[in-house]
């Protein structure tokens, strides 16, 4: 039986996403195959939707604002310390490409060309796969080692591995726990599968408490029965009361240097760049690629100051304030539907996703140099706006 197109599209988003992920580090994967996937899927669907007209788009102003801080990234950066033009717009290339993507993807979804469901069951699946590869390379770690990431040493083997996935597979399962009466067990052990691997195996301290928070914000805010809300926030609560008396919660507070001023440092030389001119504030510092040999000296990675640790303030630094209009009223307008939708339809998935990264922008912006979790910030804005057409708010 031949698979209908919207199934097939489905499953080629999932292929990308796996992609994107390298994988799940089983094989040293180059960028370049997922983005020529990526260029061809996004590009030929473009061009059959090119008819398909989208009314009141609330977003295509905002990419196109992307698409400038970009290429004047890439400018500033130029006059700031002299890295070539082309240089300073190949290492923002994924950025860029996925940005574009909206047009295509908006398209797919107001078509009805990608079924929702199917793609929600493979983000489950794929994390769920994930989790049992991680947890067992933990385990067997350092004996045997059969990743392609980076490893450390704390409670056991911190493994860095992308977590976009596991994170949505959480987010999902806690979701389908609130609103739905079957599958209770099924859901809690999948949960539970994504709680494990975030606080045991990959040990991000701001992730882990950012989780929480936003597992409990969207219990808050969810209007379900009362009955369920008691079980879940007791569950939550003792879980939070659990962590903070464990082995683990200790050694997050431990590390071998400090890890906030080595930030602060960081951010003082971000601030006296990007205020040492009007241009430079107003469309930042550049983008500073490691291709080329200066930006070891004018980034301050001889100090260990990375721009991709600094969260927020690496991404103003890079685009200024223009950047930080970009971002921050995409996530606004954003966070308003979904909000809406929690309200009116009771879809907690968009605003825990948009949650989660607004928490985790202080120090980390995946939704800036991850693939994955840019991606899936572009399907998210682009599915909100679909449905906000189809419903009345």
């Amino acid at each position: 039986m031949l698979l209908k197109k919207k199934d097939l599209n489905t499953l080629i988003l999932g292929l990308l996403l796996i992609l994107m992920c390298h994988v799940m580090y089983l094989i040293n994967i180059v960028d370049g195959i997922w983005i020529l996937l990526f260029i061809l899927f996004f590009g030929l669907n473009y061009v059959r939707c090119f008819r398909v007209k989208i009314n009141n788009s609330q977003y295509t102003s905002i990419i196109i604002l992307g698409v400038i801080m970009v290429l004047l990234s890439a400018f500033m950066a130029h006059y700031n310390v002299g890295q070539p033009i082309a240089l300073g717009i190949d290492g923002q290339k994924i950025f860029l490409i996925i940005l574009l993507s909206y047009f295509s993807l908006r398209k797919l979804l107001s078509r009805k060309m990608i079924d929702l469901e199917l793609f929600e069951k493979i983000i489950v699946g794929i994390g769920i796969i994930e989790c049992f590869i991680y947890i067992g390379q933990h385990y067997l770690y350092p004996n045997v080692v059969f990743l392609n990431c980076m490893i450390n040493i704390r409670n056991g083997a911190r493994i860095y591995a992308d977590t976009v996935i596991v994170e949505l597979m959480i987010m999902i399962a806690f979701s389908r726990l609130l609103k739905e009466s079957s599958n209770k067990i099924k859901n809690s052990m999948i949960l539970f599968l994504g709680i494990f691997y975030e606080f045991v195996v990959a040990q991000g301290r701001l992730e882990c408490m950012a989780i929480l928070f936003v597992l409990l914000c969207s219990f808050l805010i969810y209007k379900g029965h009362s009955g369920k809300k008691m079980i879940m926030g007791s569950l939550i609560v003792i879980f939070v009361i659990w962590f903070f008396n464990s082995d683990i919660f200790s050694g997050f507070m431990t590390t071998e240097y400090n890890t906030m001023e080595i930030r602060d440092v960081a951010r003082k030389l971000y601030y006296s760049r990007i205020l040492s001119s009007p241009k430079n504030l107003l469309f930042g510092y550049g983008y500073l690629t490691s291709g080329y040999s200066d930006v070891v000296r004018f980034a301050g990675v001889q100090k260990e100051l990375y721009i991709v640790d600094n969260g927020i303030f690496g991404f103003i630094y890079s685009y200024g304030v223009l950047g930080a209009v970009f971002i921050a009223t995409l996530f606004f307008k954003s966070m308003k539907l979904a909000l809406q939708f929690c309200k009116k339809r009771g879809e907690l998935l968009p605003f825990m996703f948009l949650l989660l990264n607004i928490v985790l922008s202080y120090n980390i912006v995946f939704w800036w140099w991850k693939s994955e979790w840019v991606f899936s910030l572009i399907f998210c804005i682009c599915y909100l706006e679909t449905e906000n057409q189809k419903t009345d708010f």
